[in-house]
């Protein structure tokens, strides 16, 4: 699928307040208006396996936050969370084909939180149905907001939805079972 981005005379400059229109062949949706905030630091890994492990293995994972490699048998239902959720989980969501969105605002960030919601909500649904993600605090992570698909990794000192959303594209439903299906 090829995505154009489509940005009017009157968005060219850097704003707080913009919505960008995202032209992307049948599913064109109006990404939310969100913040700039330079730059992504994008990151990868391989895992040597990608078993299941038991509800009380912790696994030691090579990046903050865990993006791949042995999860628990048990995932998480699609949706926001309030609470942290558990690496051990969500990797198995990434498996099937999921996407992580999630965020380290010790001291709040509404703003950043209402931009990650609209946009969560503005994802149109796809021939493998509606949009798969996980949007939840993680403590500890290097950046603000962090978004893992299987194997990578895209961390944000802000929600910057322009970058999120690319990074949608290229690595959503790239998991190795891509399956459409709800959590048991």
């Amino acid at each position: 699928m090829r995505l154009s981005l489509v940005l009017l005379p009157a968005l060219v400059a850097c704003t707080d307040d913009t919505s960008l229109p995202i032209a992307a062949d049948a599913d064109a949706f109006t990404l939310p208006a969100s913040s700039t905030c330079g730059t992504g630091l994008r990151d990868s890994a391989k895992a040597p396996s990608a078993a299941h492990v038991a509800d009380d293995v912790k696994v030691l994972y090579e990046t903050v936050p865990p993006c791949i490699g042995d999860h628990r048998r048990s995932w998480l239902r699609w949706g926001t969370y309030d609470a942290p959720v558990v690496g051990e989980n969500y990797v198995h969501n990434l498996e099937h084909g999921g996407i992580a969105i999630l965020y380290d605002c010790p001291d709040g960030c509404p703003d950043d939180l209402e931009a990650l919601n609209a946009y969560v909500a503005a994802v149109p649904a796809d021939d493998g149905g509606a949009f798969r993600y996980i949007l939840a605090p993680y403590p500890g992570l290097p950046k603000r907001i962090s978004v893992v698909t299987w194997g990578q990794l895209l961390h944000l000192d802000c929600a910057d939805l322009e970058q999120l959303h690319a990074f949608k594209l290229e690595n959503y439903r790239k998991g190795p079972e891509d399956l459409g299906i709800m959590p048991p």
